[in-house]
């Protein structure tokens, strides 16, 4: 959902500071995700917002709903997998493919993001730890795709999720460090 705080606090006969608290400790909670705006088209000021899936009972509607098309998120999801060190995909068409079976079954950007963090964090750990059986980087989207469900699965708060953006920073610098040529 996207409102304008002062549209949602008149909706709820209450004054905005009171409205924006009260979504905070929801947001604290983890009854509901505030969302940045992520392709700018949401008015500065306005409040994206997502009730998480164990507060909302029902199908919720496509991605596209929120805000972004699939082709936007097709290419946002090409823009998130050319970050990490760790990962050199060349965003084939079975990827652009399995982009959009993500976009279509509603796997929100943020959750992708996370499993693409999740995935990212096992993958710098198993090279450091120099594991034989693991392929040196990830060369395709399909490698995070079951992470997907399991974020999905994973009834985690906000804080994790930024600790584990930290560690795969973390473990990314070390990789590098130790890797001739910067990877």
């Amino acid at each position: 959902m996207v409102w304008e705080p002062t549209e949602l606090a008149n909706l709820l006969q209450r004054d905005r500071q009171s409205v924006t608290d009260a979504l905070e400790e929801l947001c604290h909670r983890e009854v509901c995700r505030r969302h940045p705006d992520a392709d700018n088209r949401i008015a500065i000021g306005r409040l994206s917002i997502e009730i998480c899936d164990r507060f909302w009972p029902y199908e919720k509607p496509p991605v596209e709903e929120f805000g972004i098309g699939q082709n936007r998120y097709v290419q946002q999801t090409r823009q998130m997998l050319s970050a990490p060190a760790c990962v050199r995909v060349n965003f084939s068409a079975a990827d652009e493919r399995l982009a959009a079976i993500l976009y279509r079954r509603g796997v929100t950007l943020v959750h992708l993001q996370r499993a693409i963090w999740l995935g990212c964090a096992r993958k710098y750990a198993a090279l450091l730890n120099g594991s034989e059986h693991t392929p040196m980087l990830v060369t395709s989207l399909n490698y995070f795709s079951a992470l997907v469900n399991e974020v999905a699965e994973t009834s985690v708060g906000e804080d994790y999720w930024k600790h584990m953006q930290h560690k795969v920073t973390q473990l990314e610098r070390m990789w590098l460090d130790r890797t001739p040529a910067g990877g």
